[in-house]
């Protein structure tokens, strides 16, 4: 499966990119993509302090990704 993630703002500056497309299993929970873009940009790894959405709307971090779908992961203060 395909999803796209977006950096927004301060975890884009981290990152040093502002979307990256990832290729994941199938079943994958949005906790287990973040652990994986953690391990990706160690700059990230001492945050627990996400806010993450799915399609544009905030998610729980065990909601399973699906093809296709779009996750933004950005700093507390920084909702749509």
């Amino acid at each position: 499966m395909i999803v796209n993630v977006r950096f927004v703002a301060s975890i884009k500056e981290k990152t040093g990119c502002p979307e990256l497309i990832v290729e994941v299993d199938k079943g994958m929970s949005v906790r287990h993509l973040i652990d994986f873009i953690k391990d990706e940009y160690p700059k990230l790894s001492g945050r627990e302090d996400f806010v993450v959405s799915v399609n544009k709307r905030q998610v729980s971090e065990d909601l399973i990704m699906r093809d296709g779908d779009e996750l933004s992961i950005m700093p507390p203060a920084h909702y749509f």
